[in-house]
């Protein structure tokens, strides 16, 4: 009985002491290929000229390990083609190769100008970031704003919807279009209850040996 007793009391510390190890967040890599950009004017061609704004996904990745957080600088490249100015709205579709299929997407506005040799872009997104499960975590994307600020010498003013902003130069490619490129911010959350399920089945099982041990005495 005693000997009973002793197993039983094992499994039930064992269930109650369980834990989970080191948490080992899953790895991810951004399709750029079915990843899109999509940018809607919303304002008449302003300054005489209709420019364009483009964003394009780079190829990322991320192996897995033990980091909840991390960060790049390089995940959009951002294009400004012709002249003039236009106000925008912007979403941003985000499609992963691994886990396959998994997705996710987040949204923002801003104002955009190339003028000469000058050119201004402002993107912020939204406050709710892309959300893509990955694992038994949930993987928050948050993209980057574009804020280019002040500097002295080569710069100039407009009104962007956002207050009076200064914006710095961008380098313009022989093809008369200005390039900028944009990071994000990665951040794994907890979405499934660890360590409770885990101990669930020996915590029953340790239950049920102490019942019966009590059964038996009862009878004795």
């Amino acid at each position: 009985m005693k000997y009973s007793a002793g197993i039983a009391a094992f499994v039930l510390g064992a269930s109650l002491g369980v834990s989970a190890n080191a948490a080992t967040y899953g790895a991810f890599d951004i399709d750029e290929t079915l990843s899109t950009i999509t940018v809607t004017n919303t304002s008449a061609c302003l300054w005489g000229g209709c420019a364009t704004l483009t964003g394009t996904f780079r190829d990322y990745s991320q192996a897995a390990g033990s980091d909840a957080s991390t960060t790049t600088d390089s995940l959009i490249d951002w294009t400004i083609t012709g002249e003039g100015m236009r106000y925008f709205d912007v979403v941003a579709d985000i499609v992963l190769s691994e886990p396959v299929g998994a997705t996710g997407s987040t949204s923002g506005d801003g104002s955009f100008s190339i003028y000469g040799s000058t050119t201004g872009l402002k993107v912020e997104w939204d406050d709710t970031p892309a959300e893509i499960v990955v694992g038994d975590y949930l993987l928050e994307i948050r993209l980057s704003d574009v804020d280019l600020g002040c500097v002295s010498g080569g710069v100039y003013e407009f009104d962007s919807g956002f207050d009076e902003e200064c914006y710095l130069p961008l380098a313009r490619l022989a093809g008369g279009s200005s390039t900028y490129t944009s990071g994000a911010s990665f951040t794994y959350t907890e979405i499934a209850a660890v360590p409770l399920p885990a101990s669930i089945p020996l915590l029953g099982a340790g239950l049920g040996m102490l019942g019966l041990i009590g059964r038996r005495r009862k009878k004795g």
